[in-house]
């Protein structure tokens, strides 16, 4: 069971390393046509749970130090909204744009708040 919570932890980092690969690569036009955001994405969450479930440790802190760097990383490109419309593109469940802006918010926090309780207060 531990290796299953520590895959899923991987893939919600690979996930957010992917993001932050998509905000960097939506600035060239030519990069953005010829490779999908879902290429990058399971690209990503692929490396990540490989390395962290086989090869090395990953520290349950590099969550954090993430989405600081894809906060910082949107802010500077401007791409805040282009990442909401690209995850919508990959999960597309017929929800209006406000509902699933509330939905990844909330699934956000509801992460963040977990992974605190799971591994911070060891």
């Amino acid at each position: 069971m531990n290796l299953i919570i520590k895959a899923i932890f991987y893939a919600l980092c690979g996930s957010i390393f992917g993001l932050i690969l998509d905000a960097v690569g939506s600035l060239s036009v030519w990069f953005e046509m010829r490779v999908h955001i879902w290429q990058i994405l399971f690209f990503s969450i692929f490396i990540w749970v490989l390395a962290g479930v086989f090869i090395i440790k990953i520290y349950p802190s590099i969550l954090y130090i993430l989405e600081i760097l894809f906060v910082i990383v949107c802010a500077i490109f401007d791409r805040f909204h282009t990442i909401y419309f690209d995850i919508k593109e990959i999960v597309d469940f017929g929800f209006s744009f406000e509902i699933f802006y509330l939905a990844i918010a909330t699934a956000t926090i509801a992460i963040n708040l977990t992974i605190w309780r799971y591994y911070g207060r060891k």
